[in-house]
């Protein structure tokens, strides 16, 4: 009974996907930011609830990982700079939010990645590694080298003052690079 009612709840998890996957153009074309702002915050958690029946989904995470990067960006850090110099507390507070946001995003998409490479995080990327196993990676691979490296850049870029956050840019520039070489016109090239 539990074997079943685990593999009903994948499949639910698949449909699910195939679903977000053709919406996805309904998101992409809503004139109105407020609408698409919540849309987008609520069915994050959505699809954080159906990622539970099934952990290791990858199109799910994946979904997850873009909508946090385009949650991020969209809306968080626009805030954040919006407010940058006219109040710097609340300013701050979206900058950390913005920060958590492409974190999330960077772990979702990293999952595959890391499992594939053997590591446990990403703190514990070298660049040896890295650059051999980017040259095993494949077209299908894309959508997760482009989410992981996209998000780990901005949550940088927001962390310039910090030194050590710096270091990572050669691995985010040499994902980008074979994103690059595998299909350049991946999210409007």
């Amino acid at each position: 009974q539990l074997g079943s009612s685990c593999a009903f709840n994948k499949m639910v998890v698949s449909g699910v996907g195939g679903a977000m996957e053709k919406g996805r153009v309904a998101f992409e074309k809503e004139p109105d930011l407020d609408i698409a702002e919540t849309a987008l915050a609520s069915n994050l958690k959505l699809l954080e609830a159906i990622l539970e029946q099934d952990p290791e989904n990858l199109q799910m995470r994946l979904f997850l990982a873009e909508g946090y990067a385009l949650y991020s960006l969209a809306f968080v850090e626009d805030r954040f700079e919006e407010l940058e110099y006219t109040d710097v507390e609340s300013a701050e507070y979206q900058k950390k939010r913005a920060i958590l946001f492409y974190n999330r995003s960077r772990d979702y998409a990293s999952d595959d990645l890391l499992k594939k490479m053997n590591l446990k995080s990403v703190a514990m990327i070298r660049e040896a590694e890295l650059r051999a196993y980017l040259e095993k990676t494949k077209k299908e691979d894309v959508r997760a080298l482009f989410w992981f490296a996209f998000s780990w850049g901005a949550a940088i870029n927001l962390q310039r003052d910090q030194v050590m956050q710096l270091a990572s840019l050669t691995y985010i520039e040499m994902i980008m690079e074979r994103v690059k070489q595998l299909d350049d016109r991946y999210y409007f090239g």
